[in-house]
């Protein structure tokens, strides 16, 4: 059985973390496909992201320019991950095998490899072993940090292989490990299908659409800390870290979570990697690491709980959420990488420790504000904050759709290609053309995120705003993404041929949703509706035209479908008097029980 999902997964691994440096020729692609299946068996089987996998659960090695590849010592173990309580020490460890064709061979020498150097702790490692040596001590510690603790070894084998050698692996588990288990070993085996990887891609896929997060807990070293300072509400201290605990601090998010999107979640910006301002922090990053301090502003970063330990040295931080700085964070985690650049790269960082309830929200946007004075805020970048938005990201999350509602919004974006990305404003101009009936303010983009941004300071649009309206809009903003598939199909292909569509394109919906039969959906209109409103457009510039002529003057589809002059002639020509709603009035009529 072949899998080409799986293969387009590998490819975008291997692409993104520069696995094998090699020609495009098959047997190439194959080796960094190998390769890129054992990164992807870490991420998958471990629970973590990538991002962490390559540095901490991947037996490979980092290459000189920047990407990976096998480091020949491996032991034939490809993936760990140790972690240790005063209960129980776990050792996961994974051979994975990118073929249907596995040699049972060589699970068996991996099993081997498992008992002889990491259940027996030896460190005799001969050639082509070399690399289990920091497995070994990794556990020591552990032993010797959690004395009492029992010693829990999960061995897993990721491959494709067929039924008949799964059964013949297992039995060689048996066999190596028959007598180990007992009150303080034990040793678990299971076998990872390639379906059962391709699962857990879409479940990473699922839960990143979602916005779900696990709890994070941080411990951060600071270079100096002040006192935490009290107030009703929150707690603030304010710290000195190097680059070193920045890697430390999305590392940690990492470890917990596939995504950042938590952790960048309040920041009103997304990671903008190309702007002046980020190319000049790189620069200082590069080039004068120690002036970094004195030249930067730094960063504010919210949490639900923050513990300055008592020796002062250290700080623990839960779930935290960075409002202002995203921009300083993500470049040096990007561009700090030599030992000088962490130990000389240095930011202030102001914590905040608020409660977890339901205003938190609110807090971290009214935060989020005021620490960007500074700068010009984008309005849907503050929006993307409100509950409104969240709920509407996490909908179409549900149906595998990533609503991007600002740029730069997820710094690791390898598991959301091949997803469908839409972006919000491009369905709030068909919102403003259908429900609002403005189709001559759909292209000004601004203006109609004003609308949902008055709503929370404006009584006249606080109907948007309101908790109890959230399920209407959300169904709403569904059918404007129907609407939105159908008229870049059926509609643009239907009027592709006239030299109007691209500006009247609002207008062209607007008008099928008048001339609709009332239980009819625009999106199954039948083509002669098409056909209808094809004809009455032609009537309306055939008479703006000659009203232009007479008056001596030009006529543009530019200018005349921007106006509201084409849906005051429609309006006229269906013998309407009503007019044109203002805004207020329209959102008013939406919401009829409001």
């Amino acid at each position: 059985m072949t899998f080409k999902k799986l293969d387009d997964v590998l490819d975008l691994f291997g692409n993104h973390f520069s696995i094998l440096d090699l020609k495009n020729d098959k047997e190439s692609i194959k080796q960094r496909r190998d390769l890129a299946f054992e990164l992807l068996s870490c991420t998958t089987v471990f629970d973590v992201s990538p991002y962490y996998a390559k540095d901490y659960c991947w037996n490979a090695t980092h290459t000189n320019n920047g990407g990976y590849a096998s480091n020949g010592q491996d032991g034939k173990i490809d993936g760990y991950f140790i972690k240790g309580s005063e209960d129980e020490i776990v050792v996961n460890v994974l051979q994975a095998k990118h073929t249907e064709e596995v040699s049972v061979n060589e699970i068996s020498l991996f099993f081997s490899s498992v008992n002889k150097y990491l259940v027996q702790l030896n460190d005799n490692l001969v050639d082509g072993y070399k690399s289990l040596k920091k497995l070994i001590n990794l556990i020591r510690d552990l032993k010797k940090k959690y004395e009492n603790a029992s010693l829990k070894y999960n061995v897993f084998v990721c491959a494709g292989a067929k039924k008949k050698t799964i059964e013949m692996i297992k039995q060689h588990f048996d066999i190596e490990f028959h007598n180990i288990n007992n009150v303080n070993n034990s040793v678990n085996y299971k076998y990872v299908s390639f379906e059962d990887i391709l699962n857990k891609v879409n479940e990473i896929r699922r839960k990143i659409l979602n916005g779900e997060a696990n709890d994070t807990r941080i411990r951060l070293s600071p270079k100096t800390m002040s006192d935490p300072i009290k107030y009703t509400k929150s707690k603030v201290a304010v710290l000195v870290l190097d680059a070193k605990e920045i890697h430390n601090l999305i590392d940690s998010e990492f470890k917990n979570n596939f995504e950042l999107s938590r952790l960048f979640s309040g920041n009103v910006r997304g990671f903008l990697d190309k702007t002046d301002v980020n190319q000049s922090i790189k620069d200082t990053i590069e080039n004068s690491a120690c002036t970094f301090l004195s030249k930067n502003n730094g960063a504010v970063i919210v949490c639900e709980n923050l513990e300055v330990q008592p020796d002062k040295k250290s700080i623990i931080i839960k779930n935290p959420v960075i409002v202002n700085g995203q921009q300083t964070i993500s470049t040096i985690f990007k561009y700090a990488k030599t030992k000088s650049q962490l130990e000389k790269v240095e930011v202030l960082v102001k914590f905040i420790e608020i409660p977890n309830n339901e205003n938190k929200n609110k807090w971290i946007l009214e935060i989020a504000r005021a620490s960007n004075q500074s700068n010009s805020i984008d309005e849907l970048d503050l929006l993307a904050n409100r509950e409104l938005f969240k709920e509407l990201v996490k909908d179409f999350g549900t149906k595998g759709i990533y609503l991007k509602v600002k740029e730069g919004e997820l710094l690791n974006e390898i598991f959301m290609k091949g997803t469908e990305i839409v972006k919000f404003n491009d369905l709030l101009q068909i919102w403003v053309s259908i429900y609002l009936k403005r189709p001559s303010d759909a292209k000004a983009v601004k203006k109609n995120v004003g609308i949902f941004s008055k709503a929370y300071n404006n009584q006249k649009y606080q109907l948007l705003a309101s908790k109890d309206n959230i399920l209407h809009l959300k169904e709403m903003f569904n059918h404007t993404y129907k609407i939105f598939k159908f008229k870049e199909s059926v509609v643009k292909d239907y009027f592709k041929n006239e030299l109007y569509y691209e500006h009247a394109q609002y207008f062209i919906l607007y008008l099928l949703d008048e001339i609709r039969s009332s239980d009819l959906d625009i999106t199954n209109l039948p083509e002669e509706k098409l056909a209808e409103a094809k004809v009455i457009l032609s009537n309306l510039i055939a008479a703006a035209r000659e009203r232009k002529e007479n008056e001596n003057k030009e006529f543009t589809f530019n200018n005349y479908f921007k106006s509201t002059q084409p849906q005051q002639d429609f309006l006229a020509y269906q013998g309407n008097n009503c007019g044109i709603k203002k805004i207020d009035a329209a959102i008013q009529d939406l919401f009829p029980e409001g």
